[in-house]
């Protein structure tokens, strides 16, 4: 179970924004408040070339670049994989993780991953009306991205399964920070039912 996950004590803005990533950092790390969900910047240094081919700033640069502009959801809507729906919210979750892992692993400062985790975070509220619809897209978008890696056919990568159950947790808990942090924060930040900070 989700608790004390999300105490109003220790909240800053900054926590805040890495919930958009929170499936993630629940499924594979130990803390969903902080740059790079808790994992230790030697994790992130060997993660960062292994799972995103990036060694250094001008590498970090240029995954950014694309991940912004198309990601994995421009490739997919070519090949007409998507149905339409545009995988935004996995390339954009995975921008959060990928700046705080290079913030953690001294490829970029702390300011500026904090920076594209805040305008990941705004791209992806302005996107998704709610949770559940930021959760359903950005699990579509695994899916796909594990078809591409070979993981999915013929038999399904069992982490995804992982991620599902996080996701539900997540949606469903009355103490997960997904259910007690508002989506709209049109009126500024809700938690449990009050105005943040």
């Amino acid at each position: 179970m989700i608790r004390n996950l999300l105490r109003k004590g220790d909240l800053t803005p900054e926590t805040l924004l890495v919930l958009t990533n929170a499936i993630y950092f629940r499924a594979v790390a130990p803390r969903l408040d902080t740059l790079g969900g808790g994992l230790e910047a030697l994790d992130w240094t060997q993660g960062l070339v292994t799972w995103w081919d990036v060694r250094d700033e001008r590498e970090f640069d240029e995954l950014v670049e694309w991940m912004q502009s198309e990601g994995y959801r421009a490739k997919w809507a070519s090949d007409g994989v998507d149905g339409g729906d545009d995988k935004f919210a996995w390339d954009y979750c995975r921008l959060i993780t990928v700046s705080g892992g290079a913030a953690l692993a001294h490829v970029i400062d702390s300011n500026r991953a904090w920076s594209l985790v805040l305008h990941a975070a705004e791209q992806l509220n302005k996107r998704f009306d709610s949770w559940e619809a930021l959760s359903d897209n950005y699990l579509s978008g695994r899916i796909l991205w594990l078809t591409d890696k070979g993981q999915w056919h013929p038999t399904p990568d069992p982490s995804q399964q992982l991620f599902q159950d996080v996701a539900q947790e997540l949606l469903t808990d009355e103490s997960s920070p997904w259910n007690r942090v508002s989506w709209d924060r049109s009126g500024g930040t809700i938690i449990d039912g009050e105005p943040f900070g």
